[in-house]
Order: C-alpha cells, then sequence, then structure tokens
C-alpha cells in the first residue's frame, strides 16, 4: 500500500517521495505549463482535444442562456454537457451553470420554476 503498482510488480520510489517530487517539480512549473495542463484536464474531461477545447472557450463571448459578458467568480466559463450522454452542449457563466445543476437538467422542473416565476411576478 506503500507504493503505486506499475504493471505486474510496484514503482521502486514510495508514494510519499513520490508526491514530495512532484510538489518540487510543480513549484517550479512557469504559469503558462500550468495554465496548459489545467486546459488538457478539461478537454480530457469532456473527451476534447485541447484544440477543441480552446476553440470553443476560446469564442465564448457571453453566457449561452442569459448573455452576460462576465464568466463568474473566478473568470472561467463552463463547458456546459448532459450527464446522461457526456455530449457538450455549450458555454454558460458560473450561475446559469449551476443553476442547470441545482434542476438536475430537468426541462419539467424549469418549466415549473418558469410558470412560478409567470404567476407570482405577475
Amino acid at each position: 500500500s506503500e507504493f503505486y503498482p506499475q504493471g505486474k510488480y510496484f514503482r521502486s520510489e514510495c508514494k510519499k517521495c513520490s508526491a514530495e517530487k512532484s510538489k518540487g517539480r510543480y513549484a517550479t512549473t512557469s504559469p503558462e505549463v500550468k495554465d496548459r495542463w489545467k486546459r488538457k484536464a478539461r478537454a480530457k474531461r469532456y473527451g476534447l482535444t485541447l484544440k477543441e477545447y480552446d476553440n470553443l472557450v476560446g469564442r465564448a463571448k457571453a453566457c449561452e442562456i442569459c448573455g452576460t459578458s462576465n464568466p463568474g467568480p473566478k473568470g472561467e466559463w463552463h463547458i456546459d454537457h448532459s450527464h446522461d450522454t457526456g455530449k457538450v452542449r455549450g458555454i454558460l457563466c458560473h450561475c446559469c451553470n449551476l443553476a442547470l445543476g441545482l434542476f438536475r437538467d430537468n426541462r419539467a422542473n424549469l418549466e415549473r420554476a418558469n410558470a412560478y416565476l409567470e404567476v407570482r411576478d405577475g
């Protein structure tokens, strides 16, 4: 349990030493490389190449639901995707992405919320 598996055997370096080595490398890595790593990880999460991810996010000028040009508190757009199929649907701001998630991507819930606002706000 102290060593990572590597094929049929285990790595020669223990988990603790491996972590320390990684921390040291990460601390000396340039911000540009760290940003690339982050973008690449996000692209992989959604089944996109880095180029496809950069094109998708680079084209985003506004949220596809509310139209705001402010992506949110971290300044990063969210990639909206179907949790059933994994298919990318578009680019959203933090609030709209959160709202869809809280409504569980359920159209009926969204329609009931809309009807509620229609009645309550008149």
